[in-house]
Parts: structure tokens; sequence; C-alpha cells
């Protein structure tokens, strides 16, 4: 910023030192002693430049043209220029005392120009500019304005071949959608412009590489490996270079994506948890990337001697664009990796003095931070319509013009909130970049574009990418009072027909079908039924049989890698592990004292979340293990009431016969699998009391779970939601439990006051009915019923997008549909 300053400060002959008595003739009191500490940073850093035998750039500039003038130019011959600087002035009048401006205007607007040719910002601020309404459009969004720049374009009807249109862009937002729009239309555009470094895959390979390196994070980790230029660099080199990395590269997605989900790791050092199959693949993944990535390792060292080492990884990535650019993706990826070399190159020969120490993501910030406003230009080929900036316009000879973007704040350029140079402050201190001389320049361009062009047309958006309003350019204003009144109202009102019809689809856009494309898709036929089924598909398949079908016949399930937390299915995945632990263990499973088992379980808690978690889990992760800490204190002084009631826990995750199946009358019985999480016996009623663990927030009764009830529901009324606990009851008999039952869920809610036990009283009708809905599922997937359910939405729910969930929203509701309620 204060480079930026310094530069056009110099550029009217002036220093920062000349700046705070302006200031406070204009009352900007606090403006003076800013101004005055930027004055003393400005002569330390001559004096910086001055130990190292350098000179400032604008200094030695003012030094040569002082120095010049023994063999002056015979003449100078200024053609079009609308604005000069100070020191630009002063250059010229040094080399020449011969000047002659050209200017393209006719001489009864002579007066409206200076000596130079240069235009006199008072002279036009009331002029008109001689537009036609026909020629301003009027436009919504960019996506809109890229659209009425296509049907100008196609207006033309061929009669302009590519080379006489010009698509100007005053918007530097533009140039995206317009290239969109131009390739639904089938128009082939070349941007002058080009595409700025920031939008190009070599730029942003170095950001994630500096992410990486200074944030040792999953996140940045993914975010690198996830470039899809690195990927391709992977894919193509690293089987070859090493065996045992082929199968890691080629399922780095799926390995990373599941890694994370299972144990939302924060950081990464290399230490890998899980599973060893996947912690070697992993390793592969890690090894490749950081092989590629060594020239960057290293202590900090002067910004200089990091060149060499970025380029070496550019060109370890990139090390086959030459041989590919007949593409132009890979030619701007060509040109990219030019403009960074080229970035680099300006900072190796720098003198070390002047040179920061830093470390690796630090250089690599510093080298972005200037590449930035670099660009990369693509190739240019013959049928293709230039798309040039506002000041390119004027000197363009297409005699059509077709210009986007032509919105106050752009077209003419206003200074609104300079935080240093305020324009009351520039318009003091003579500044060229003024809203009153900016003005004055576009106004003069645009008459002089209006006289030069058979064909004109003008769009100005009515609102930015963002949804935020746009004012019109204030030169399309520029007219008399009647004309102004006219254009106005048609740029603040919406034709009733346009309103009717709303935006009409895109040129070249295919037609509409005869039907809506938002179907949900039909599943293959023929899918086989399971040849087992285990005790959660019950519920699965009461709850949409459409997504039973989904994720247990198809296979398909969701991976994310964007998880800040634990979902609920982790978190209770975390206390069955713990309880499970407890559960099993015959030197504690028994014991009556409260203070033990909790003990025990603190414990056990520390130790599964280090091996799950590793040692730094996420902050959220962190506090949900320190949520979970109160809930099993609680349980430890209930279980030590159940323990003298005299229940002993005999069984942990029992998991059924290998022959359980569900009988079906007249059909092939069904197997099914099952693991219940615990099962206790009394000791002196030898009643069996089977146990599910439920962590949810709220601590829902069996008959919430299972039929959706505070209550239970009497039995003309019975519907199942789950099937769980009745068929633990029924498989538990064929796994050798015999005698009195008892069916319960061991709620761990988020109050933990509310651990305790809940049983579910349901009589032997209630069993009957919940048996032969099972039959009924087993039925309905053996003949091949997967109905979806439209009534189902959850926010949970993987397959809302295949589904249709959200796709449309009845009126009155809120996306996603109503919050579930309880019933009666």
């Amino acid at each position: 910023t204060i480079d930026g300053l310094h530069e056009e400060l110099a550029g009217e002959h002036l220093e920062f030192a000349d700046v705070p008595l302006r200031a406070e003739c204009l009352e900007m009191f606090a403006e003076g002693d800013r101004w005055r500490a930027l004055a003393a940073v400005a002569e330390r850093y001559q004096n910086v430049l001055a130990s190292c035998g350098l000179l400032d750039p604008h200094e030695a500039q003012r030094a040569g043209r002082e120095r010049r003038g023994a063999e002056p130019l015979v003449g100078i011959v200024l053609i079009g220029v609308a604005e000069l600087n100070a020191e630009q002035r002063a250059i010229i009048e040094a080399v020449s005392d011969r000047i002659a401006a050209l200017v393209h205007a006719p001489a009864s607007l002579a007066d409206r120009f200076d000596a130079f040719g240069c235009v006199v910002p008072e002279a036009w601020a009331d002029a008109e500019i001689p537009l036609d309404d026909a020629q301003i459009v009027n436009a919504d969004d960019p996506a809109d304005q890229a659209q009425r720049a296509m049907e100008a374009v196609a207006e033309l009807d061929g009669a302009r071949a590519a080379d006489e249109i010009t698509i100007g862009v005053g918007d530097g937002t533009l140039p995206d959608p317009i290239a969109r729009a131009a390739d639904w239309a089938g128009i082939s555009v070349h941007s002058a412009i080009g595409v700025e470094l920031p939008r190009t895959g070599p730029y942003r390979l170095l950001e994630a590489v500096a992410a990486w390196r200074d944030d040792r994070s999953f996140a940045s980790f993914a975010a690198l490996v996830r470039h899809p230029d690195l990927e391709r660099r992977l894919t193509r080199r690293a089987p070859a270079e090493d065996a045992e990395s082929a199968r890691g590269i080629t399922d780095w997605l799926t390995l990373l994506d599941r890694y994370f989900a299972d144990h939302l790791h924060q950081r990464l050092a290399g230490d890998w948890l899980g599973e060893s199959d996947r912690r070697a693949h992993l390793r592969a993944i890690w090894r490749v990337v950081h092989g590629l990535l060594a020239p960057l390792d290293g202590e900090a060292r002067p910004l200089g001697a990091w060149c060499a080492p970025v380029l070496e990884v550019l060109a370890a990535v990139y090390d086959d664009v030459e041989t590919q650019t007949a593409r132009p993706h890979d030619r701007i990826t060509l040109e990219a990796c030019l403009a960074l070399r080229d970035v680099l190159a300006r900072h190796a020969g720098i003198d070390e003095a002047l040179q920061p120490t830093v470390d690796a993501a630090g250089a690599l910030g510093l080298f972005l931070s200037e590449a930035a406003g670099e660009t990369a230009a693509p190739d240019v080929r013959v049928d293709q319509i230039e798309m040039l900036g506002w000041l390119e316009l004027h000197a363009d000879p297409a005699p059509a013009l077709v210009l986007v973007g032509v919105n106050d704040g752009r077209i003419p350029e206003t200074i609104s909130a300079d935080p240093f140079l305020p324009d009351a402050l520039r318009r003091a201190l003579g500044l060229v970049r003024s809203n009153q001389r900016r003005y004055a320049r576009d106004a003069y361009l645009l008459s002089a574009i209006r006289h030069s062009r058979d064909r004109l047309t003008l769009i100005a958006g009515r609102t930015d990418a963002r949804g935020e309003p746009l004012p019109p350019s204030r030169l399309l204003l520029a007219c008399d009072d009647e004309t102004l009144t006219r254009r106005i109202r048609a740029m603040c009102t919406v034709g009733a027909d346009e309103a009717r019809s709303g935006r009409a689809l895109p040129i070249g856009a295919p037609p509409p079908g005869t039907s809506s494309a938002f179907v949900v898709p039909v599943l293959p036929s023929g899918l086989p039924p399971p040849e087992s089924m285990s005790v959660t598909d019950f519920r699965v398949y009461l709850t949409c049989p459409y997504r039973y079908a989904l994720q247990r016949l198809i296979g398909l399930e969701s991976i994310r890698d964007d998880a800040a937390e634990l979902d609920a299915l982790q978190f209770g995945t975390l206390a069955h592990e713990v309880l499970e632990r407890f559960g099993a263990d015959e030197t504690i499973r028994d014991s009556g004292g409260a203070e033990d088992i909790e003990r025990y379980l603190l414990n056990t808690l520390k130790e599964v979340a280090r091996v799950r978690f590793g040692a730094q889990p996420m902050p959220a992760v962190r506090l949900q293990i320190a949520q979970l800490e109160p809930r099993l204190r609680r349980f430890a002084r209930r279980q030590a009431e159940w323990r003298a009631e005299g229940w002993t826990i005999r069984h942990t995750e029992f998991t059924f016969d290998p022959s359980a199946h569900l009988d079906m009358p007249g059909e092939a019985p069904m197997p099914v699998r099952g693991r219940i999480d615990r099962i206790d016996c009394h000791e002196q009623t030898r009643r069996w009391r089977i146990i599910d663990y439920k962590t949810g927030e709220r601590g829902a009764l069996p008959f919430q779970a299972h039929h959706g009830r505070k209550r239970l529901p009497a039995i003309d009324e019975l519907e199942w939601h789950d099937l769980q606990l009745p068929l633990y009851q029924y498989l538990a008999r064929q796994s050798g439990i015999e005698g009195e039952i008892e069916l319960a869920y061991i709620v761990l809610p988020r109050d933990a006051e509310d651990v305790d036990l809940r049983i579910a009283e349901w009589g032997p009708e209630h069993f009957e009915h919940a048996i032969e809905c099972a039959r009924q599922v087993v039925r309905d997937i053996r003949a091949g019923s997967f109905e979806l359910n439209r009534r189902f939405s959850s926010v949970y729910d993987d397959f809302a997008r295949i589904c249709q969930t959200f796709a449309f929203v009845e009126d009155g509701g809120d996306e996603g549909g109503p919050a579930a309620e309880v019933g009666p």
C-alpha cells in the first residue's frame, strides 16, 4: 500500500513530506501526523537503499531526467494520450522541445484539451455525450449481462467477421461470465485481459503448498493432494517410481476421506492411525507428496535462496506441460509457470541485505503476493472475438463494439474510500487519479468511441454477482433533462413482458425437455435379494425402501472430510467402545463400587480416544470427549445400583448363533445377523435383560424409537419404525437365551442426571405383531418392492440429492420440510 502511494506521489513530483501541509490546509489535522510518520519511513527506506549502493527507481528517473538534454530528440508525437502525470510531462519536455499531440476530436473541442492533448477536467464536467437510447441495454446480474452481450453479437447475424467485433469489459468480474455465455452460444472469445494468475493451476498449487507448510493440518494436506495438477503428477509417475505406492495413489481420495471420517485427525506428522493396511497406503501418499516438496525442506534462509527450490517444485509437477500445449488449459498453465518464473527471477538477484530471512511458507507467501497482479495470456486464433479492457477500446479498430459493465465505479472509476488519499486531498495535490480527472478522461473516451463505431451497444447491470445494486454509469446520464428522465425510468423499470417471461434461456442452450429432469433415478432391474439381513436392515427398510436398496443392495455410502466434530454415530460408537470394554473386563464388570467403575471408565475413555483420534484431537472433539465424562460418571453410579439389585453382566457384544433366522411360513427362512450391546442376568430370579446403549441427546424411550410415540399405542394403531428390540428377543432365544426376558435401553443423554434404564413394556401381542412386520419386510424385499418414501426428510440423509428431497419446497414451508414431531 505504501509503495503504491509512493509511486503515485512521485509521478506528480511529490514526496510524503509534501502531503501534511496540504492535508492540514483542508483541516485534515490527523492526516498530518500520519503523513509525517510515512515521511520518516520513506527517509529510512532511502538510507537502506543507499547503504546497498542502490537508488529508488523514481529518484533515479528524476536524476536521469536532470542529466538528459545534451542530445534532445528531434520531436515527440503523442497519439490519443488522454492523461499524463507531472513526471511524464517533465520527461517529455526534457527530451524534446518539439511536441505534437494528435487528439481524436473535432477542432471545435480544442479548448477541452491542453498542450499535451490531455483532457481538461473542468471542460468535461458538464459535457453531454451523444448516445442513442437504442445503444443502451439494461441487464440484471453478471450472467444476464453476458447473455445480453451474446444477443448483441448474434444480432449482427454474420454481417461482421470476428476481427470486426470487440467485446469491451468495464468490470473485472465479467470476463468469466462472458466466456461461459460465449461457450454456450458457440462463439469463440479471446481475452486480451488474460487470466489472472491467482486463477491458474500453478499459482493455486503454490498456495496449497504454502498452506500445508504453514499449517500441518489434515485439511491443508487434503487440499494439497486434491489439487488436480498434483493429482495428475502423482497418478502419472508415482506408481512407476514406487510400486508400493500404486494403490495408495490410485485410491487416495477414498483413503483420505475414510481416514478423516474415522479419526478426525487435526494435525499430521506422518504418524497415521487405524488399520495397518490403510496406514501403509497413506504413508505411500505421504512419501510421494513429500518427495515432490523436498526442495522446500530446511530452515529459514534469505528470500532469494528459495527461488530455485520453488522452481524445482514447479518443474517436478509440470515437467510435461510444454508437450501438451495444444489444449487451451495447458497453454494457460505454461504461461502461468513462465510468469511465476519471472517473478522468482526478480527476487533471485536482490542484495541479501534487502532480503528478509523466511521459511518456505513465508517465501511462498511473498512470491505469491507479488505474482497476484500478473496475468497469463491465452493464444489468439483468427476466428475469435477479442475481449478488451475499457482503456484499450479507444485505439481498437473494430467497427462493432459491445461494452459490458457500464456502471458507476467501473466506468468511470470512482475513488470513494481511500484510507490515505481521499478524493479531496487528491484534488488538492493535483493527482491524476481523482474522481474529477477520471470522469473527464472516460467522458472523452466514450465520446470518441461513440463517433468511431458503426455499431455500439452499452450494457449496464443492475446488480453484481452478490446481488448488491449497481448504479448505471454517470456517463450514460450526461444528456439533456428530457433524455435523462427517460433513461432513468428505463433503467429502474422492468418491462411487463420481461417480468412475465422471466429470464430467457441462454443462447445455444438446449431446448426445454418434454418432462422434468428432477426425477428420482430408477433402480437397476433384477436386484438380487440379500442372502441374509442384519437387525438394522429392517429399520432402514421401514424408513424408506428405496434408500434401503441404495445402501444395502447397491452399496452406496457417503464419506466426508469436512467434519469439525463427531457426528451422532461417531459419538455413540466412542461411548459403546468404552462400555463394551467395561462389560468384557471380568475384573471390573461385577464390581459394586461406583468409584472403581468410574475410574475404569474414564481411563478407558482416554485410551480409546487416544487410539482413535491421536494425541491432538480437533478442539471440538476434545470438548465432546469431555462431555462424555459426566455421562460415564453417572453411569458408574447407576451400574453400582443395578449390581446391588442383583443384576450381573453375562454378555457384551453378544453375537447371534450363525443359524439364527427369521421363520418365513411357506418360504425359505431369512438368516439374520446382529450383535446385542449387553445381556444381564438376575442372580436370584434368573431373569434375562437384553440391553442396547443409546447416546442420543434426549434419551428416547423404546416406544419413541420403535413407534414414534411417547406412549405405547393400541395394537390396532401399531406402526413399527424399528424392530431392533423385538428381533433381539426373538433371535436371542435361538442363541441359547431361555426364560423370562426383559428388553431395555440404557440411555446416556446430554443431561447426565437422566442416565438411566428404560424398560420396554410390550406384551405378547406386540411381539407377535413385530415379528409379522419383520416377515412382511422380507417378503417385500424379495418381491423387489423398493418404493420411495417421499415423507422422509432428515438433515442426516446421505441420499437426499438422489431422492430429490430438497429439490423443491412447498409454499410456506422451510427447506427440508417440517421438523419431525413425536405423536401422543
